[in-house]
């Protein structure tokens, strides 16, 4: 299995997004969508939240806040779902994902696909596999094709 590890703000939207989420917080840009997309399309990855909005989503949509329901039905409408969420706080977003990597032993490769660069990050070994966005624009070409590449780097 492959793995995209996703953050929304500054990676699905960024300052310019014009569209909003139930309670007027900044919502998702469809071009950056669009990219998350091909990235899937390219590789058959799967997508773990690492983002804030992973407390919003619930594996039952029914369950979910009105947050992680625009989230889940913008992913939709691209043909995308959120197979997981990691269980970290703010602060140890690495220690979140190589936990998850740890209960998950048939992730062949994976990325992190987020704008911040958290603390724990390069004790964690996430580094190697970080595409780092950026909020000014959130994701781009240059980080679709560094993440296919990654992603990609060990199939025959």
């Amino acid at each position: 299995m492959k793995v995209i590890f996703l953050d929304i703000d500054g990676v699905l939207n960024f300052a310019g997004t014009e569209a909003r989420a139930p309670g007027g917080c900044l919502g998702i840009a469809e071009p950056c969508v669009k990219r998350l997309r091909r990235i899937v399309d390219n590789t058959g990855a799967k997508i773990v939240l690492t983002s804030t909005w992973k407390d919003e989503w619930c594996f039952d949509e029914s369950s979910c806040s009105a947050m992680g329901i625009y989230l889940v039905k913008k992913l939709k409408r691209h043909g995308m779902h959120i197979l997981d969420k990691t269980k970290d706080h703010v602060d140890n977003r690495g220690e979140g994902i190589i936990e998850w990597l740890q209960r998950h032993d048939n992730v062949r490769d994976w990325i992190v696909l987020d704008d911040d660069t958290f603390r724990d990050y390069d004790r964690c070994g996430i580094m190697p596999r970080f595409i780092h966005t950026s909020f000014a624009n959130g994701l781009q070409d240059e980080h679709v094709q560094s993440a296919i590449k990654l992603l990609n780097e060990n199939d025959e």
